[in-house]
């Protein structure tokens, strides 16, 4: 049974662009699991077909009850509505078409087996996988208990890389998520019910480690950055280091730039008496020093009890 076996890890495969194409679904966490267990059991000498006994995946030693049976109608019914959405691209990246694909032909329950019929145009992104792809940890994947959760958990396997680090924009995410059109509208839902949600439930029930952060134009939300991992730690400890090695680097350079100014404009005000927070506008006429105090100021002081 599921709690007996779920100690040993199962990988199931989908091809990379399978993951990271948008899914049109409802919110439906079982249907998802459906999905992925209906690939666990899927065989190339019997594709497009595959059966599983319900107990596979909601536990118990008997068939399902009446709840589970209402659960697992709902589910069949988000699963025959489910869509991937994929546009095409020219060399340029003009977009010239789209294609469509429905998950399944058919989806049926009997006596305590669930069988489906994939559409044929998935085969390519479920068998014969060779490269391209993403392994998914089937037990990890369908202890997830939200719909955000497990989209999450595939599209991050899906970015891992060398560098753990993956920024996505936020407009990208929503489609890939299939966010409603009302969390769309106020980041704070998104945040709160799905992003950390799902960073809390992932790093507590999967072997993914993963943080998330905002990135920002402004006051404005426009993309996320997920730190995947130990590795993603330390890219970013690298990243940091490096744009603080950068202000540095100009902050030096200003300041040489500045310093034959700041010299001129010191003299200045001695010659003329200035008192620290009084300004060398005020000075008539203004001389050549005069000017060179104003020079000074036009670069980011770091002194501003000079001017």
């Amino acid at each position: 049974m599921y709690h007996q076996q779920r100690k040993l890890p199962l990988i199931v495969k989908k091809s990379n662009e399978l993951v990271r194409t948008q899914l049109s679904v409802e919110n439906n966490a079982l249907a998802n699991k459906i999905f992925v267990t209906l690939i666990r059991n899927l065989e190339e000498n019997r594709f497009p077909g595959v059966s599983f006994p319900a107990i596979q995946l909601l536990g118990g030693e008997t068939k399902p009850n009446g709840d589970d049976y209402k659960r697992l109608k709902t589910a069949a019914d988000v699963l025959m509505k489910a869509r991937l959405d994929s546009l095409c691209y020219d060399r340029d990246g003009k977009e010239i078409g789209f294609r469509l694909y429905n998950l399944f032909a058919s989806c049926v329950y009997e006596n305590g087996i669930v069988t489906a019929e994939f559409s044929a145009s998935l085969k390519p992104h479920l068998l014969g996988l060779k490269k391209y792809f993403t392994p998914l940890n089937y037990f990890d994947l369908i202890e997830l208990s939200s719909f955000y959760s497990q989209r999450l958990y595939e599209l991050i396997k899906s970015w891992e890389n060398p560098d753990g680090f993956c920024e996505v924009k936020l407009d990208a995410l929503y489609d890939l998520i299939s966010f409603p059109v009302t969390m769309r509208k106020n980041f704070k839902e998104v945040r709160i019910r799905a992003l950390e949600q799902a960073e809390k439930e992932i790093n507590k029930k999967t072997e993914l480690k993963f943080k998330w952060e905002p990135i920002k134009e402004g006051l404005k939300v426009v993309a996320i950055r997920f730190i995947i991992g130990e590795q993603g730690e330390t890219t970013k400890r690298k990243m940091a280091a490096k744009e603080e090695d950068k202000k540095r680097k100009q902050s030096h350079l200003e300041s040489a730039e500045r310093k034959p100014y700041l010299n001129a404009a010191s003299t200045c005000r001695r010659e003329h008496g200035i008192e620290p927070g009084a300004t060398c506008s005020m000075m008539k006429p203004r001389t050549k020093k005069c000017q060179m105090c104003r020079k000074a100021a036009e670069v980011k002081n770091p002194n501003p009890t000079l001017f």
